[in-house]
């Protein structure tokens, strides 16, 4: 097996993407236990390596301002070179990730064959489609590493002793939010607007779920999602409360390990509960669990709608093709309550 030093992993997509890219860190901590590991994220991802054994350094992309022209990425590509890395491992597949790993001199840069950056690659992976994403992007270490290492393609967050646990502990006693009772999590948000499950049922579910004591409700979700989350919560007079916003990366994902059940979108916190093992109830619409982004736990249930216009689209989009997004207007409340009801009583769903 090739002895590497230095070694870079870039991924500069949204924090879910980045959040499955954890079992790959793992992966290449595991195999060169010696190697110092660097990550490539965008400036939103960065928080998520705060404290993580296996990230000695992260180093930010910032493509929407101070890298997005080609001198913004020369420079970016610049400070890459007098890291002096000897192999990056790039399972984002955009032109700009691979440019910029070519002009910061990488020798080894291994990405995946038939995407928009793979001219700039020195080898390549092929994608598989038929797998999830942590198994495709640990595909990457297929011709680096012996045949038969066996990886565990579920992210991992190892929160115990993190300061995250008091940024929620503090949160908690803000809001007045005691422990005591069950503990179900919502992240209604998504970048992509027709990922998101329709307001009034969010708002419906969430009144139907106040209506048993035992339990409460929190939002999570970044600061875009805060307004969505308190409309929700107001509108559904609950008494809910709302997290979105509130905390950081790591502090949302804590509050989720608090959970009993998280039930989302095909979004980032669906990924963050896998990384914390929370039982995960993920509502799919535009997009399909085939595509690879689905939760893999015993515990997890998908939800959607089975329409012949599904799926229209890899990451969704700004608004429906056909104009009536009936793949998240048309599944009710009701729906989903029943099998969140079903995985809190521990049935099989």
């Amino acid at each position: 097996m090739d002895s590497f030093h230095r070694i870079l992993i870039v991924q500069t997509a949204f924090l879910g993407d980045v959040v499955l890219t954890l079992p790959l860190v793992e992966a290449v901590h595991s195999s060169w236990p010696e190697a110092q590991v660097d990550f490539l994220s965008r400036a939103s991802c960065e928080g998520l390596f705060l404290g993580h054994e296996h990230v000695d350094k992260v180093m930010v992309f910032d493509k929407q301002n101070r890298n997005r022209s080609l001198v913004g990425m020369l420079s970016l590509a610049s400070s890459i070179r007098r890291q002096k890395y000897d192999l990056a491992l790039i399972p984002h597949r955009s032109f700009r990730s691979g440019i910029i790993t070519a002009l910061a001199g990488i020798p080894k840069r291994v990405g995946f064959k038939a995407v928009a950056g793979s001219i700039w690659y020195t080898d390549s992976a092929p994608r598989d489609l038929s797998q999830h994403e942590g198994a495709r992007n640990l595909s990457l270490l297929d011709e680096l590493v012996p045949s038969g290492s066996a990886f565990d393609i579920r992210p991992t967050l190892d929160l115990a002793k993190h300061p995250a646990k008091q940024e929620v502990a503090g949160w908690m006693d803000k809001v007045g939010l005691s422990p005591g009772k069950r503990l179900i999590i919502y992240a209604p948000g998504s970048v992509w607007a027709t990922k998101r499950w329709d307001e009034s049922h969010w708002t419906e579910l969430l009144r139907r779920v106040g209506e048993d004591e035992s339990l409460v409700s929190v939002m999570v979700g970044g600061p875009e999602d805060a307004e969505l989350c308190g409309r929700i919560c107001q509108r559904s007079d609950c008494g809910a409360y709302n997290a979105a916003g509130e905390l950081s990366i790591l502090g949302s994902a804590t509050l989720i390990e608090l959970a009993d059940l998280l039930i989302t979108g095909d979004t980032a916190p669906l990924h963050l509960a896998q990384a914390v093992r929370t039982p995960t109830l993920a509502i799919f619409g535009p997009t399909v669990p085939e595509y690879g982004f689905a939760p893999t736990g015993e515990n997890d249930a998908i939800i959607g709608l089975e329409l012949p216009c599904r799926p229209c689209a890899i990451h969704g989009g700004r608004e429906c093709p056909l104009g009536h997004h009936d793949c998240m207007k048309g599944l009710s409340a009701e729906a989903v309550l029943r099998v969140a009801q079903k995985m809190l009583n521990g049935e099989s769903s």
